[in-house]
């Protein structure tokens, strides 16, 4: 498996684009991100030194089936 190294496109669960607007220099109340709501345990899985400073995909931040990739990001 590749080590993915923290990215402002790459999801930190799965390693897979986050499409993320900020990251495209679009506003973030343009980012899918801005109307999802995003649980406590999905924001656990985030290693802790990327929380709040990468973003995830929107496959990870939906239902729990989709939240059973390991995570990617190398430490």
């Amino acid at each position: 498996m590749t080590r993915l190294t923290p990215s402002d496109n790459v999801c930190p669960i799965c390693g897979s684009d986050n499409h993320c607007a900020v990251a495209q220099s679009v506003a973030v109340s343009e980012c899918w991100c801005d109307t999802a709501v995003i649980t406590d345990e999905t924001i656990g899985r985030v290693p802790e030194e990327l929380r709040g400073k990468v973003c995830i995909c929107p496959r990870c931040a939906g239902p729990k089936s989709a939240q059973d990739a390991e995570p990617i990001i190398s430490k």
